[in-house]
Formats: structure tokens, sequence, C-alpha cells
């Protein structure tokens, strides 16, 4: 990401190297109700801008993801005053295709999951972004991109 951030209007490209500096995000799925579910978790993003999270496969979000892969995902850095929302779909990873393709780079980024690492239960939710907002809110008006 450039030295100057102001009126940062990202690429592509761009967007995902900020992304994979973030951490954390609010991710949010669809309860058997519908109705919506959020928790912050910790993330990472491959290389081709999908995203990853760890979960316990008793979690609500790991059940949700299983009835219904409609999701949404907030990542914001305060202090730079920029945001991303995005939609997707996720799926569940099965324990061979994370760490076949996955693992390696999620740990690298996130070397504060490695403790879950091989905790009983623990599984991986692949996002693929269907779209994204990405907003600047230092001005006014926002300049907003989106994917």
């Amino acid at each position: 990401m450039g030295e100057n951030l102001d009126n940062w209007t990202p690429t592509r490209d761009e967007l995902n190297d900020w992304l994979r500096e973030q951490e954390l995000c609010v991710f949010s799925s669809l309860d058997a109700t519908g109705a919506p579910m959020s928790a912050t978790v910790a993330f990472s993003v491959t290389v081709d801008g999908a995203l990853i999270i760890g979960t316990d496969e008793s979690s609500r979000k790991s059940g949700n993801v299983d009835r219904d892969g409609r999701v949404a995902m907030t990542i914001t850095d305060p202090e730079r005053r920029v945001t991303c929302q995005l939609q997707g779909n996720a799926s569940k990873l099965s324990r061979e295709e994370f760490e076949t393709t996955y693992a390696e780079e999620h740990y690298r980024l996130r070397p504060k999951s490695l403790p879950f690492k091989d905790v009983p239960g623990q599984c991986h939710i692949l996002i693929k972004p269907t779209h994204i907002k990405f907003s600047d809110v230092r001005g006014y008006p926002w300049l907003v991109t989106e994917f």
C-alpha cells in the first residue's frame, strides 16, 4: 500500500495487499431462522483474494455456514479510517484441503492462530467474495471503490 493514503481508491491488488495487513473482522452469517449473527474473528487472505477464518466445528458460525453459505464481513482500519465490507459465499474446507493448500500461509499471516492448530474440532471456512465495497471515510464525500 502506498505511503500517501489520502483519497485512496485501491486497485484489486492494492486492496488484497491491504486486507492481508489486517487481522480482525466482523464475520456475519445467517442462523437457522435466517436472522443475522456476527462474531469478531481473525482472518487471513489468500493470494487470489479469498478469505479464511478458523473456528470450532460446534460454533454457531460453523453450523450457519453448513446451512447457508451466504456471509458478510467488515474489516476496518480505525487509525486510517478506511473500511471494507464484503459479501461472499462460504464453505468449510476439509482438514486435508486446509493443510495442503492454505495452512502454511494462514499461519504465517496469523501466527496468533497457531495455538489452535491442533485443537480437536477446529475447522476452517473459506470465503469467496462476490461483492466488495471499500470506503475511505477521511473526507467528504467518502471515496468508495467497488469490486
